[in-house]
This record gives C-alpha cells, structure tokens and sequence, in this order.
C-alpha cells in the first residue's frame, strides 16, 4: 500500500477494487456528513426509546391490575386491551430500531466514494458483502441537480449507469472534480 493510499485510509478492499479496474492513483475520499450519520443515530435512539418507554408502560399497567385480579389467576384474555396494543408496539419498535440500526446506521457510516485519476468509484457496505459502482470520467454524460433537494446531484454516463450523490462531505468540490475531469454537461 503506498503512502497515498494510507494517508487516505482506505482498505485493502477499496485498493484491490481500484487496481483490479485499473481506476489509477486515488484522489480523494468522500464520505457521508456526520450530520447524516448522527440524523440516523438519533432516529434510532428516539424508537427504542420510545420502545422501553412502551414496554414499561406495559409492565407498571401489569403490577397495578393484577393485585386487583389476583382472584381469577392470570389470564392473558382478561388483560385490558390496551396493555396488548402496547406490548405490540414495543415489540414492534425494537424491531424497526434493530433492523434500522444494522441497515441504514452501518451503512452510513461505511459508505465513501473514492475519486481517483479515472473513475469514481462508490463503496457501500449495506450488509457483510461490499457493493461498489463504478463511474468513468470519459463517460459521464451529464451532471444534474436535483430541483428539490440542492444538495443531490445524479451522474449520468454513457453506458446507462446512474450515480446519486447526497450528504458527502465537500460534495460541492467534488461536483466541481467531476465536471473539470470530465466532458459533462452542466
């Protein structure tokens, strides 16, 4: 590994995906604001949060009912049927807020883009396995912003191939990379 390449710390993934599609010398890394990832940590935190919360709503309504009832023994179909909807939502909540956290949370946090000499090339990692595309420079056919968000931008090359950027750090230098390096429209 070069000096290059360490000082932008990259792993040994992203420099045998850049050597292996002959990309050249990486440039630069992008990667996703922090603003971002901590907009998806919080969502995170506020539902299961809101999970326990739920749960112990559940739990203080059980303690509080069943002395009263203690007489019939514990029956699940005599519970009231709020403390149900609640135990549903709990659950239900530290579902959405684990499959949020291994989806959108890991992946925000792994996702770069690596503009080298030739290409640009973005490395998600949503589950164990890496995707990664791939973006020539003499390819790019059009660089369109996003009419509603100012901060998306879509790169449109030749063979079809369509590359959304949004929330990466210095994004707007990057835009600026991409237009320079290649002949795309603006």
């Amino acid at each position: 590994m070069s000096m290059l390449e360490q000082n932008l710390q990259l792993s040994e993934e992203d420099v045998r995906l850049i050597e292996e599609n002959q990309l050249g010398e990486p440039l630069k890394v992008y990667r996703l604001k922090a603003r971002y990832i901590r907009f998806w940590q919080w969502c995170i935190c506020i539902i299961i949060g809101l999970s326990v919360l739920s749960f112990a709503f559940v739990v203080s309504d059980l303690l509080s009912w069943y002395p009263q009832h203690s007489s019939i023994g514990f029956n699940l179909y005599a519970l009231p049927s709020y403390t149900f909807r609640s135990l549903v939502n709990g659950v239900s909540g530290l579902l959405i807020g684990g499959i949020l956290y291994c989806i959108m949370f890991q992946r925000s946090k792994n996702e770069h883009l690596i503009f080298c000499e030739h290409a640009a090339l973005r490395v998600t990692r949503p589950f164990r396995r890496s995707r990664s595309e791939i973006v020539f420079l003499t390819d790019i056919v059009r660089i369109i912003s996003s009419k509603f968000d100012r901060g998306e931008y879509t790169i449109l090359s030749r063979d079809g191939k369509c590359l959304k950027l949004r929330n990466y750090q210095d994004q707007e230098e990057l835009i600026d990379m991409l237009w320079e390096q290649s002949e795309a429209l603006p």
